[in-house]
């Protein structure tokens, strides 16, 4: 647990002086409080929670890093959904929420060009959801277990990547 600790505090370290908060492989469940107190004044451009044990994305994130521009938070296998803050950020545009357990497609902000939902639990895809991210310049869908309506849908348009 020292090890984690202090591989945390030294990646906040190096996000002061490089705007990219690397906290992938840290053994983490939840998002440190003291990340927001470190680097509460240090312009994020990218955030990157990936390969950890995480359950949920803290609305916090959202809030105390507006000017981010990258999220990922892929393989927490825990994560169902994303804060409706984020979809209030107006400088995102990737957002990496692959091998985890959301069962839709998320609310995103106007901004985002791609999207990664690869290895999700999404079954179904509606018309809300494709309305919901009609700009996103890239979404990728593979290796979910959609249906073949949604299928049949979805491959109407050039943004979805199924396969």
């Amino acid at each position: 647990m020292a090890d984690e600790t202090a591989k945390v505090a030294l990646k906040c370290m190096e996000a002061k002086d490089t705007g990219i908060a690397d906290l992938s492989h840290c053994k983490l469940v939840q998002v440190p409080p003291a990340i927001f107190v470190v680097l509460a004044k240090v312009r994020l451009i990218k955030i990157d929670l990936s390969y950890n044990s995480l359950k949920k994305i803290p609305s916090g994130i959202a809030q105390c890093f507006p000017m981010l521009q990258e999220f990922k938070c892929s393989h927490n296998k825990g994560v169902l959904k994303l804060p409706h803050e984020f979809s209030l950020l107006e400088e995102l545009n990737y957002l990496d929420l692959a091998h985890n357990s959301f069962d839709s497609i998320p609310g995103v902000p106007s901004s985002l060009k791609r999207l990664n939902l690869t290895g999700n639990l999404i079954t179904t895809v509606d018309p809300d959801d494709i309305e919901r991210v009609h700009h996103v310049e890239e979404i990728c869908l593979i290796d979910n277990n959609l249906d073949d309506e949604s299928k049949f849908h979805l491959c109407k348009y050039k943004n979805f990547t199924l396969q």
